[in-house]
């Protein structure tokens, strides 16, 4: 009655490329200041900005620090403000205020993107810094550009599909986004997309996730929380909405954003209550994906980001600590979220975090089912930015032709257990990105309770799992290689050895064969009772039994159920006494041999 099975098991292998770190340096909030770019968050001292909300930074590839702003003003490295570095249009209550992105090509000059409160007039603009004056710490050569009116409270950004070009969006008061292209050449025209939906101006922050294939934009209307759209990094163009609804009445999405591999989307609630909620978008069906929605976390979280060591950062408004989401790629509570875990030294978070080109978090990587020797292994792509073609190479030499696929999900059946170094190249506008990872392919765990069998009514069983496993699960919840049964019943167990599964059940039944045994007997030859034997209800084998006397000597021995004892030994008769007994004996429950052994006493009566 064995059974194998395989658990799946999904690994994100994600890789950080080196010497990009412009989202290294964090400006926020009450003065307060993060740096990323030794892996761990590091506070920093010395910010000058008050950000109530919105705010930018933008720090080199290398991860210095260049100028941050609060939509109104600029602070340079030294945090001293900018020349013509004041009086930016981006307002001070707006959630997302502003994005810096560096103009193509072009070292040294960086776009500043601002945009107003959601019902003033000004609406999005742009102010053009140029890093190489001011030996070094920059200067506002152009302020201010109107460049589209009648735009809400949000804006984000994300690399083209040529990893050059990058792409600002934003929406307008009606139904329409817009898609702006940023190139060596400037601010294209605005690619115009509609999403039929009526949103709340002022409450949310929109958001690309890093792959910038998704676009999540807060709605905040009705029973509408947020909308999911495909955005195609090669037109800007911005389609397919999905709808994830309100689970309660009175709240609102506040702070949105992706976990990196883009598989789960995160939402912070405010309103009536304040919850964070995580909702798995690697599900096809809309209801499934609404169904999916889990709190992680109650009380005090707004915005959220991510981050270039691979974590949810969170802001608490005047609290002077960070909360964050450890492990955002992993669905549910396993996600582990801390708050109050980085200590802002005495500054205090606000409303809002850094707004970022989101593809600065990206990372190519994939995932995979089916570990153990034996599985069919299969590997997804977990974010398509736009890619022309894949290969996959499975490290498997052994494997000849097999060992490569150009699929987008290909399987693969590796020839031994032990470690491959898999790797995934991905073609895109005649580009191409890398992820590979070593990956263990383990061996099946072997479990065997043995065949069905019976025991008696005294006697108990031990089974035994196996040695050697990470996890054992008994049908009583039990953990651990034995366990004991006294009682008749179906029995199973499950292993699990780095992933691998296998289980076994026994079925266990007491005997139904019933030996009785006299205690006393009377050998006067008298018809009655003069014999001293064993009776059964069913037949037995290998029967054996032996009487002793009270100092331990032989005085009897049959190996036939129908031969007893009649008192005498070696021809002469034995006194009255207590007498000793131990039958030993098998048989047949069903399919199932018994071998069973009792003791007792009995009385020779003269």
């Amino acid at each position: 009655m064995r059974q194998l099975s395989f658990i799946l098991i999904l690994f994100i292998l994600s890789l950080t490329s080196s010497g990009q770190n412009e989202a290294g340096n964090w400006y926020f909030g009450d003065h307060a200041a993060v740096n990323f770019n030794t892996g761990s968050p590091v506070t920093l001292a010395g910010s000058s900005m008050r950000a109530e909300a919105g705010c930018a930074v933008i720090s080199d590839k290398n991860g210095h620090l260049l100028f941050y702003t609060n939509g109104v003003k600029i602070w340079n490295s030294i945090h001293d403000l900018m020349p013509n570095g004041d009086s930016l249009n981006g307002s001070q209550i707006v959630n997302q205020n502003s994005v810096i992105v560096p103009k193509p090509q072009s070292p040294g000059l960086y776009y500043l993107f601002t945009v107003d409160a959601a019902f003033d007039s000004i609406g999005m603009g742009y102010s053009l810094i140029n890093m190489n004056l001011q030996g070094g710490l920059g200067d506002v050569v152009l302020k201010n550009i109107s460049l589209q009116h009648n735009v809400i409270e949000k804006v984000t950004a994300v690399h083209h599909c040529n990893d050059e070009d990058i792409w600002v969006i934003t929406h307008d008061r009606d139904s329409s986004f817009y898609s702006f292209l940023i190139t060596l050449n400037g601010i294209h025209e605005a690619i115009t997309s509609t999403s039929k939906t009526m949103l709340h101006a002022d409450i949310g922050y929109l958001k690309a996730s890093p792959a910038g294939n998704l676009i999540a934009l807060p709605v905040n209307t009705g029973n509408i929380l947020v909308e999911l759209y495909r955005f195609n990094d090669r037109t800007g163009e911005i389609t397919d909405p999905i709808r994830i609804f309100k689970k309660e009445d009175g709240v609102y999405a506040y702070g949105i954003e992706f976990s990196p591999d883009g598989k789960l989307l995160y939402i912070s609630n405010g309103g009536k209550h304040y919850r964070l909620w995580q909702y798995d978008l690697g599900i096809d069906d809309v209801n499934e994906i609404n169904n999916s929605g889990i709190v992680i976390a109650e009380g005090n979280n707004y915005a959220l980001q991510l981050s270039t060591d691979g974590k949810i950062y969170i802001a608490a408004v005047n609290r002077p600590y960070l909360s964050v989401i450890n492990e955002p790629a992993i669905k549910g509570k396993d996600c582990i979220y801390e708050t109050d875990i980085i200590d802002l030294e005495g500054h205090n978070s606000l409303m809002g975090l850094p707004n970022f080109i989101q593809s600065y978090f990206y990372r190519p990587d994939f995932s995979m089912e089916g570990s153990c020797y034996g599985d069919v292994t299969q590997f997804f792509f977990a974010q398509d930015k736009s890619s022309d073609s894949l290969l996959w190479t499975f490290g498997d030499g052994s494997s000849g032709e097999d060992d490569h696929s150009n699929e987008l999900s290909p399987f693969h059946s590796f020839s031994d257990t032990g470690s491959y170094r898999v790797r995934l190249i991905i073609y895109h506008c005649g580009k191409s990105d890398t992820a590979e990872r070593d990956i263990r392919i383990y061996p099946m765990p072997y479990v065997d309770l043995g065949s069905d069998t019976a025991i008696c009514n005294s006697c108990s069983l031990m089974l035994d799992a196996g040695g050697g496993y990470d996890d054992y699960l008994w049908e009583d919840g039990s953990a651990g290689q034995y366990h004991r049964v006294m009682e008749s019943g179906t029995y199973w167990v499950t292993v699990n050895n780095k992933g691998c599964i296998a289980s076994d059940s026994i079925r266990i039944t007491r005997s139904k064969v019933k030996l009785m045994m006299p205690n006393a007997f009377t050998p006067n030859n008298d018809g009655r009772n003069d014999i001293f034997m064993a009776v059964s209800n069913e037949p037995v084998t290998e029967f054996n039994m032996t009487v002793y006397n009270r100092w331990g000597s032989l005085v009897f021995r049959s190996r036939q159920a129908s031969d007893g004892w009649d008192g005498t030994c070696r021809g002469e008769t034995c006194p009255a006494g207590i007498y000793i007994w131990e039958v030993a004996y098998s048989f047949y429950d069903e399919a199932a041999l018994i071998k069973e052994t009792r003791r007792g006493s009995l009385m020779l009566v003269r």
